[in-house]
């Protein structure tokens, strides 16, 4: 089977080569100033619609509750026992599903604020603890007596990449389930990383748009990140870098970004400031009343996850316009949901 263009969204394009360098230099001469305050006042924009939408404009029956966190454990094709925490939506096929992605040494509980807040807003958010973090430090080998511990201290590149080759594959699986029981919609899914998860967000969107697809819309099973969040990016983790994914396309031009920094770090706003001027001149040709592209900058000198619970900076509701802006009012026209018949790997198990 063959990657089919005519797949890709309307507003994520067909791969093509990124811009000559003597194009994208001279995007960035005379009017960037005015792209700069276009795109903040946008996003301003956005946060407040967002915000609004969240408190009256996702329509409940009055008899149907928000669904309470409900924490299971997925089975990866390593056989890793994954624990996440979901937290699903009362919006059926308008729900925009997100992945969030804790940081090296973290786990899901630090994000469950953030993710009640997307909750409310009628998303459907599932958080895993990623392989050898949280509870997920088991491998259990179905033909032997006794589970394999897993030392994240004893951790390399191999074990890295298998993060989102196979723990983040697994939480997929679980929301293409989600998708064809008509609880989500797939189609319109946002994967947000903080702090060293920015890494392995970033891999698996490069893993996802990398794949082979049927030319068949019916059977498609790959394709479905059309947004992301990077709070804190980093470039690096245990020999896992960010070069080959933002070398993808995809990412480089038509991938829906907000990137998140505290400024007053330098050497947390240098890495940040530097992806988003690249990934600026590779989109310099889009549409100046359309930007994908959005880089916050937060006076505080905190990153990653504690900038989630900083009082005043708000960054979940700023979030929540974010998905607002690029994929809910976007799903009709771009994103429509559709049942799935790609069949589900033997491997995968929920529990």
């Amino acid at each position: 089977m063959t990657r089919s263009p005519r797949m890709l969204p309307v507003n994520l394009p067909a791969p093509t080569a990124p811009p000559a360098a003597s194009d994208a230099g001279a995007a960035t001469v005379p009017g960037s100033r005015f792209w700069l305050c276009l795109v903040a006042a946008l996003l301003a924009a956005a946060w407040f619609a967002g915000t609004a939408l969240a408190q009256e404009g996702v329509v409940k029956d009055e008899e149907e509750e928000i669904p309470p966190p409900k924490n299971l454990t997925l089975r990866t094709a390593d056989n890793v026992v994954l624990h996440c925490t979901y937290y699903g939506s009362i919006e059926g096929p308008k729900a925009a599903p997100v992945i969030i992605i804790h940081g090296w040494g973290g786990q899901r509980l630090a994000y469950d604020g953030l993710a009640l807040q997307l909750q409310e807003a009628g998303h459907a958010v599932i958080v895993p603890d990623l392989r050898g973090h949280g509870g997920s430090k088991i491998r259990r080998h179905l033909e032997a007596t006794k589970d394999e511990d897993l030392d994240p201290e004893r951790f390399g590149q191999r074990d890295m990449e298998a993060m989102y080759v196979f723990d983040l594959e697994a939480v997929k699986w679980f929301l293409y389930k989600e998708n064809n029981a008509g609880k989500l919609n797939l189609d319109a899914l946002c994967v947000i990383g903080a702090d060293e998860g920015t890494v392995i967000a970033l891999n698996w969107i490069n893993y996802d748009w990398s794949q082979e697809i049927s030319p068949y819309e019916s059977h498609k099973s790959a394709h479905w990140a059309k947004a992301c969040v990077l709070i804190s990016p980093h470039s690096n983790c245990k020999g896992l870098a960010t070069t080959q994914p933002l070398r993808n396309p995809v990412i480089q031009t038509g991938m829906n970004m907000l990137i998140v920094v505290g400024e007053k770090d330098r050497s947390s706003l240098g890495i940040a400031a530097r992806m988003n001027s690249s990934l600026e001149r590779l989109r310099a040709r889009r549409p100046k009343t359309d930007p994908n592209l959005f880089f916050l900058r937060m006076p505080t000198t905190l990153q990653g996850v504690d900038l989630l619970g900083k009082p005043g900076l708000n960054l979940g509701a700023k979030i929540r316009g974010f998905i607002n802006l690029r994929l809910m009012q976007k799903m009709d026209e771009y994103f429509p949901w559709r049942e799935r018949q790609a069949s589900i790997p033997s491997w995968f198990n929920v529990q």
